[in-house]
């Protein structure tokens, strides 16, 4: 599903997820889960259905969502 409105891009499209981007802004900005581990934002992402915003004149992410589907761990701060 991808929707474009107001030069974004809304997709839930789970291969778009930057990893990467989200796991360092959970992990070093959030105040739930500081310091938390990646396989635990993985763990997150996969057991979610995760939607994106993106700026869509250069596709750079503004903003990730996920609906939790499954039992997979949410990441919080009281985890390793």
């Amino acid at each position: 599903m991808d929707r474009y409105r107001e030069g974004h891009l809304l997709t839930a499209e789970p291969g778009r997820v930057d990893v990467d981007r989200v796991h360092a802004s959970l992990s070093h900005e959030s105040y739930w889960t500081k310091g938390g581990q990646r396989a635990v934002t993985e763990q997150s992402i996969a057991g979610s259905r995760p939607y994106s915003v993106y700026a869509q004149e250069q596709l750079r992410p503004t903003r990730v969502a996920g609906l939790g589907v499954d039992p997979a761990p949410m990441p919080t701060r009281d985890q390793p």
